[in-house]
């Protein structure tokens, strides 16, 4: 079910691209559309686009992870797990051995918690919880690819309407106008789905681990987190 739903996550992203482009190109201009799209009949056409579409969706959800960990999205995109680490700090629940400044680096806190959350101490996280993320994840990761998609879209649709393969589309600006409205309208939707996923994700996560940590380690005994010179983490054996 796990690697049906990871091949769904990269197929079904590159297949909503696709499906959009089209749905553009042919509202806009139908006969400029022929020039560029050929005449799928058949089952091997039909197969080769379901491959492309697989292909495409890894690519743009290679580019969406890209983003998320990049200086300029991080904040937005990211799992944020520092203020539930910092908490657990303050408290005393936790040690964390090496150099680490979990309060500023939000990448490194996401692998801390990614690191506590796979191993085996977290054992309360029961299969149907574990499942459960895991369709959250997937999920989020394909409206990410699917929104890196409608931005490629917007872009290809632009460069060959306005280049000299379709150079009629200034005969008609109320379809520019109405196309890039379209834009923003199915951009808004993922991107509000997106946030609302992302937030429920970090929450949930947060909590659960936060819960395991309070009812499992005390102040005498806290869980033991060690940050390796090669920039790794793990958690230490008790």
């Amino acid at each position: 079910m796990y690697e049906a739903q990871r091949i769904l996550r990269y197929t079904i992203p590159g297949f909503n691209t696709v499906f959009i482009l089209l749905v553009v190109f042919l509202a806009t201009d139908f006969t400029c559309t022929e020039q560029i799209l050929w005449d799928v009949k058949g089952i091997g056409p039909a197969l080769l686009v379901v491959l492309g579409s697989g292909a495409l969706g890894f690519l743009l959800a290679n580019i969406y992870y890209s983003l998320v960990w990049s200086q300029l999205f991080r904040r937005w995109l990211a799992y944020d797990h520092r203020p539930v680490l910092v908490e657990l700090l303050k408290a005393e629940l936790i040690e964390i051995d090496g150099p680490h400044n979990i309060t500023d680096d939000q990448r490194k806190a996401w692998e801390l918690m990614n690191c506590l959350y796979n191993s085996h101490k977290v054992a309360l996280l029961n299969e149907k919880y574990d499942d459960f993320m895991a369709g959250l994840s997937n999920y989020m990761a394909g409206l990410g690819a699917t929104i890196v998609g409608v931005f490629v879209v917007c872009v290809t649709w632009s460069a060959l309407f306005y280049g000299p393969m379709c150079h009629d589309i200034g005969d008609h600006p109320l379809k520019d106008i109405v196309v890039y409205a379209s834009f923003v309208m199915i951009l808004w939707i993922l991107g509000a789905a997106f946030h609302r996923t992302l937030v429920s994700a970090k929450r949930i996560s947060n909590s659960m681990v936060k819960e395991y940590v309070q009812r499992t380690f005390t102040k005498h005994n806290p869980l033991k987190l060690v940050f390796c010179e090669d920039g790794s983490s793990m958690v230490q054996d008790q």
